[in-house]
């Protein structure tokens, strides 16, 4: 059994990561395009990536009950961990608490 607040910290924490990576790749390929041109086409191709990871981070994070999204409320008080924070205890759509244990696929022996 997991709880919820783990499931979001997790789809989270990976969303983060792969920012992570992302923005500081694509900054380095936009200076490295001023020396040779297919940096800057790599770059500028990477771009709409970072948008895409920033709008899955907003748009994608759901609760697992009412599959509401979540992301804005989970997003914007960062944690130095880049968990969900523990001053939010409740699903702002539908009022679960986060903290309480819900199946997974896992099968327990």
């Amino acid at each position: 059994m997991t709880t919820i607040r783990t499931i979001l910290t997790r789809k989270k924490r990976r969303y983060f990561l792969a920012l992570l990576f992302a923005i500081p790749a694509t900054f380095i390929l936009f200076i490295l395009g001023t020396i040779n041109t297919i940096f800057g086409l790599i770059g500028v191709a990477c771009f709409p990536l970072v948008l895409l990871l920033l709008f899955g981070l907003q748009f994608s994070i759901r609760c697992p009950e009412c599959r509401g999204i979540l992301g804005f409320a989970l997003n914007w008080p960062i944690t130095w961990d880049f968990s969900v924070s523990k001053e939010i205890k409740f699903c702002q759509r539908c009022g679960v608490n986060l903290d309480k244990e819900i199946a997974t696929g896992d099968k327990q022996k």
